[in-house]
């Protein structure tokens, strides 16, 4: 089925269907995720007023809850679900274990790497191709010709913003959107900038220095791998290792009933090494420790429901690591 069929189908079933929707952001939603979930809930009540759209219970990022004071939105959220509720996996490659329910019917939309989903899916909207979930959503805006308002631009054009890493990974359609989404709202990037050129929070600067205090290095085949723990910020610690040289970083965050990994890779590690995060390292993370996550090809995040132990972690991914980079350099 072609996207903009499957797309069609999706918006006529929103105007058939009555049931409410759940939609299950990735823990440590970022600006796609929270700009995604707020023009989606849009297009939504739009398409059907008669639907009640919630988001499960979402762990922000501290960048989206900058961005939701800025709209001044607050999200609907709820913690408690019915099993007739719909979900919709957005931004979000995985299943929320307490949502993961055989019977329960599901849709995606989502641009990360694709993850196998045993249940079936009632529609598969995933587009890797494109760098942001925004960018899939704004085409749903234009195949149902569906007005958008302020905050819907505002929210799509955050997410891209945040994921191409302020238009650094772009493709030439995306200023199509790009153009669309100004059309009616000219100022709405000036706008938004600030939120994404502010000076870090002194606690994310300390995680930063701590990881880099705390970090190991291991080679291999020439490549530095760098290892690293911290009690949060680990996405932003995981970045600064690869300014400071690392080809690949791993960053642990262990807090007292839960760990968050975060990694990062260079373009030339993962082209030299045909090793996708999203799709090599984090299906290994869930198959030994359970748990959620997914990624693209060059940054990755997991989520455990225990406090992880730093050695069993550090020992499992540089093993498979070893392992991956031998075998996809001998090929």
């Amino acid at each position: 089925m072609t996207d903009h069929k499957n797309i069609e189908e999706f918006i006529s079933w929103l105007r058939k269907n009555n049931k409410s929707i759940i939609l299950a952001m990735h823990n440590q939603a970022d600006p796609d995720a929270v700009g995604s979930a707020i023009a989606l809930i849009h297009l939504i009540k739009y398409v059907n007023p008669q639907i009640e759209v919630s988001v499960y219970d979402p762990d922000l990022s501290g960048l989206s809850q900058k961005l939701l004071l800025h709209l001044d939105y607050e999200l609907p959220i709820v913690s408690e679900y019915d099993i007739s509720t719909l979900l919709i996996l957005l931004d979000n490659p995985s299943i929320p274990l307490k949502l993961n329910q055989p019977e329960r019917k599901i849709i995606i939309i989502d641009h990360h790497v694709k993850q196998e989903i045993k249940t079936k899916l009632l529609f598969d909207i995933r587009k890797r191709k494109v760098t942001s979930t925004a960018e899939i959503i704004v085409l749903i805006y234009q195949i149902g010709n569906i007005p958008l308002n302020a905050i819907s631009v505002k929210s799509l054009l955050a997410g891209i913003i945040f994921d191409t890493r302020r238009f650094l990974y772009v493709k030439n359609e995306l200023f199509n959107k790009i153009v669309y989404l100004l059309q009616d709202y000219p100022t709405a990037y000036r706008e938004l900038l600030p939120l994404f050129t502010s000076t870090r929070s002194f606690d994310e600067r300390i995680a930063c220095i701590k990881a880099a205090q705390r970090m190991k290095r291991v080679e291999i085949k020439k490549f530095q791998i760098v290892l690293s723990h911290v009690s949060s910020f680990e996405a932003a610690a995981a970045r600064s290792l690869i300014y400071l040289g690392g080809d690949l970083s791993i960053v642990v965050a262990r807090l007292s009933d839960h760990s968050r990994i975060s990694l990062r890779a260079t373009s030339e590690f993962t082209k030299s090494t045909n090793i996708s995060l999203g799709r090599d390292i984090v299906p290994l993370l869930i198959d030994k420790f359970e748990g959620t996550g997914g990624g693209h090809d060059g940054a990755a995040g997991y989520n455990s429901s225990t406090r992880m132990d730093l050695k069993l972690v550090f020992d499992f991914l540089l093993h498979n690591l070893t392992d991956l980079i031998k075998k996809n350099q001998e090929n």
